[in-house]
């Protein structure tokens, strides 16, 4: 077992120093392999005065010491020391990294980081030893596979990767950052939406009877603009009824939010008669996914349209109809208006109401 001293450059002219144990120590309690350790103890990178020269002469001494010590208490298998980093948590530098931002998205990924943190892990708290290279790139493969957007997935990891970065700054973990890959960003791709006139199209194109709920779920989605997620699990008792016009009044599934949700006349008949329990009883991802695909085209539409399309087609037409982008930006309940912004194209229509205009 070799413990070696080493140097690492924290910020510009002054260094931490480290030991380096080869082949990592295998904790003798958790079994988890330990490759550094850092002294709380800095040099000046280059010392000008002979003050700095002998303060950094002195820290070195004291590094070489604690090697020693490290070395000679390995050799009697006594790892004492270890026992101060494992108790460590990184859930008090979320907690600082929370206070110290001042956006609000940036807030809630961090508490949404620490959960999935937990939760992809089984463990009630995650140490910085836990932080290993392998054990931070699977986390990034489990946000990839548990998001069906990679967006949202992109966002979470990049959020994690901050994290790693502030840890590695505050000597908690060591070149992790550098060996891990990040999801990335997707390319803007073209978000289908469907026309007034394919609207009308499609509420009259017939489905199977074991679909009728589930189509009526769709066009109630592109009259509210609800999310798929918040349409599966729309309970009656949310529906609420005041001075002669209808809202919902529930959480969203996706922003864990309240909402208090007006719903257009022309929804109201595709939520069937009122009763207990769920609007849409045995609707569910699945056959929304294959509900859409099927009768679509069986409309004779011919474009990708999916679930998602719904909620799109219905920004889509308040933005046509002149609806200001921030009151559609509440109606979606997005954070933030810059997501609203994707929405903010200009169809097919409205280029050719456009242009016609110079012919009157």
């Amino acid at each position: 077992m070799n413990v070696t001293l080493r140097e690492k450059e924290i910020s510009k002219g002054r260094k931490s120093l480290y030991l380096d144990y080869y082949p990592p120590l295998i904790h003798p309690e958790t079994g988890k392999p330990t490759r550094r350790e850092f002294l709380g103890l800095y040099i000046t990178t280059k010392p000008r005065t002979p003050e700095e020269r002998d303060i950094n002469k002195a820290t070195k001494e004291k590094a070489k010491n604690i090697r020693t010590q490290r070395q000679l208490s390995i050799s009697k298998n006594d790892f004492s020391f270890l026992g101060v980093q494992e108790s460590d948590t990184i859930d008090d530098l979320v907690q600082e990294i929370v206070n110290d931002t001042k956006n609000p998205t940036s807030e809630r990924l961090y508490k949404v980081m620490l959960v999935q943190l937990k939760e992809y892990s089984k463990k009630k708290e995650i140490r910085y030893s836990d932080l290993t290279p392998d054990f931070c790139q699977n986390y990034i493969y489990y946000l990839r596979d548990n998001y069906n957007m990679q967006s949202t997935a992109s966002l979470h990891s990049t959020s994690f990767i901050r994290f790693l970065n502030l840890s590695e700054k505050r000597d908690k973990i060591f070149n992790v950052r550098s060996k891990i890959k990040g999801i990335k960003q997707p390319k803007t791709t073209k978000r289908e939406f469907l026309t007034e006139k394919e609207l009308e199209i499609l509420i009259q194109t017939p489905v199977i009877p074991s679909r009728q709920r589930t189509k009526e779920a769709l066009l109630f989605s592109a009259y509210t603009g609800l999310r798929k997620s918040d349409i599966i699990n729309l309970s009656w008792e949310d529906v609420i009824e005041d001075d002669g016009r209808y809202f919902i009044n529930f959480v969203q599934i996706k922003t864990d939010s309240p909402e208090y949700h007006p719903i257009p006349k022309t929804a109201l008949q595709f939520m069937g008669k009122r009763e207990k329990g769920k609007v849409f009883k045995k609707v569910n991802k699945s056959n929304l996914e294959r509900t859409a695909q099927d009768w679509v085209k069986a409309a004779g539409i011919e474009r990708n349209i999916t679930p998602h399309s719904f909620r799109h087609t219905f920004a889509t037409r308040l933005l046509g109809k002149g609806v200001d982008i921030s009151i559609v930006s509440k109606l979606l309940n997005h954070k933030e208006l810059s997501t609203t912004m994707v929405y903010t194209h200009i169809g097919k229509q409205d280029k050719m109401d456009a242009i016609d205009k110079l012919d009157i």
